[in-house]
């Protein structure tokens, strides 16, 4: 399973990112479509916020939508090239603020000043004490009405794994009952799970959102197991076919326009 420190060696030291990440979304479509039709339809409930936190962005993939949903923007990665990139890419947005953390600190944050916390394709590679050191600080840094999304692993649902299976680099000591007892410890509340497939028949992974054990607001306690959530990706591949076809033509159509004006 992935340590704090491979997971430096991989992100920081070795990966090209020259793609800024949209080698990962290509399976949906593209960016875009990953965001709008996979993670805003789970996100809306909790966005705009006045104060976001966005733990291990990568190159922004996620930051690119984020940003326009806050007035305060936080991002915290392991990764100083990954920081680098990203301090680049929104030189321009001066509501977004940038901290290199040691993988699992949360110290530069003001306490009781999340609104919002969310990861996506990022923590599935966090091993179990590394999450749960996230938790201890987000109980603290959460507003009494915030609330924090979470993706991580669930291989550690299965002790049968065959040497040849899917994992995704996945760690194996995470899985949504763990994560569970883990925010529970640290005075949170989860209020919902969702269990999903990824690449394989195995629910691999976990969106888990939780918040204050001292927030007033009646939020379910639900747990989905979602088998269709990686079906989704062949549908919205086609569609993103279908639709940057017609948006390539309407674009060459239009930029003809442009010339004959």
């Amino acid at each position: 399973m992935p340590t704090i420190e491979e997971n430096y060696q991989t992100w920081n030291d070795s990966y090209d990112w020259s793609e800024g990440g949209a080698e990962w979304s290509r399976n949906w479509g593209n960016i875009p479509i990953q965001w709008y039709a996979v993670l805003m339809p789970r996100l809306y409930p909790f966005v705009p916020a006045a104060r976001i936190l966005e733990i291990a962005p990568g190159a922004g993939r996620w930051t690119e939508f984020l940003k326009d949903l806050c007035q305060e923007l936080i991002l915290v990665d392991l990764s100083k090239k990954c920081m680098q990139i990203c301090q680049e890419r929104f030189e321009k947005h001066s509501h977004i603020r940038y901290f290199v953390n040691d993988g699992s600190s949360l110290a530069m944050i003001e306490d009781n000043s999340i609104d919002f916390a969310f990861s996506f394709d990022s923590l599935v590679h966090a091993d179990q004490p590394t999450l749960a050191a996230y938790l201890q600080q987000l109980a603290a840094k959460l507003t009494e009405t915030g609330c924090g999304w979470i993706h991580h692993s669930n291989m550690g649902e299965y002790s049968d794994l065959q040497k040849d299976e899917f994992t995704g680099w996945r760690s194996l000591d995470v899985s949504a009952q763990t994560f569970r007892v883990a925010a529970e410890a640290a005075g949170l509340r989860v209020i919902t799970q969702e269990v999903f497939t990824w690449r394989s028949e195995k629910f691999t992974d976990c969106i888990s959102i939780f918040t204050s054990s001292l927030s007033p607001y009646p939020y379910p306690d639900k747990i989905i197991r979602n088998p269709d959530f990686a079906a989704q990706r062949t549908y919205l591949k086609q569609l993103a076919d279908i639709y940057g076809a017609l948006h390539n033509e309407k674009m060459i159509k239009a930029g003809s326009r442009i010339k004959k004006l």
